[in-house]
């Protein structure tokens, strides 16, 4: 019984041994392949107009908000009735969370905006990652922006090979 044991062991040691030599490792810095696509200026150009656009809004709601405040400091100066300053303060009241429901929407529609734009980017380097992988014949490609691996053989960086695939230039770098 312990010679079939230690039989077993044995040969899934040597199974598991054989999978792992056969299993094949690359790694790709994907934040440094989007930061140099040049689509990336268009995607930032859009978005940077999309946000003026929605702080403007903001900046309109906040000039509405600074008018009820004034004209509820009026209302106090001229001695206006409880009642009327109340009604004043339910109206800042409704504007301060409309304000803040709005601050709210921003950031998500920025973060939506951003998605939509990306996501063809994205599509784009994961296809040229899957292009160099089959080419590579690599098993399991890491991307370094997820600073997830512990050791890397600098044979194993396929970033190079993924930028000549996507036609950005070797001597492109990174703004800082």
């Amino acid at each position: 019984m312990k010679k079939l044991i230690v039989l077993i062991v044995a040969i899934i040691g040597f199974t598991v041994n054989n999978a792992t030599a056969q299993s094949k490792f690359g790694y790709v810095n994907t934040s440094e392949i989007l930061v140099l696509m040049p689509e990336l200026k268009r995607v930032q150009t859009v978005l940077d107009s999309f946000q003026v656009t929605l702080t403007d809004e903001y900046n309109i709601m906040l000039k509405e908000y600074e008018k009820l405040l004034a004209d509820r400091d009026k209302l106090v100066k001229e001695g206006a009735s409880q009642s009327m300053i109340d009604y004043k303060d339910d109206e800042i009241m409704q504007k301060q969370q409309l304000i803040q429901k709005f601050q709210g929407l921003i950031e998500q529609q920025l973060i939506e905006k951003q998605n939509l734009l990306m996501k063809p980017l994205i599509d784009k380097v994961q296809t040229a990652i899957n292009d160099v992988a089959k080419e590579k014949q690599l098993n399991y490609v890491f991307d370094l922006s997820q600073q997830v691996i512990l050791y890397k053989d600098p044979a194993d960086d396929i970033t190079k090979d993924i930028r000549k695939k996507m036609g950005i230039p070797e001597n492109a770098t990174v703004p800082k």
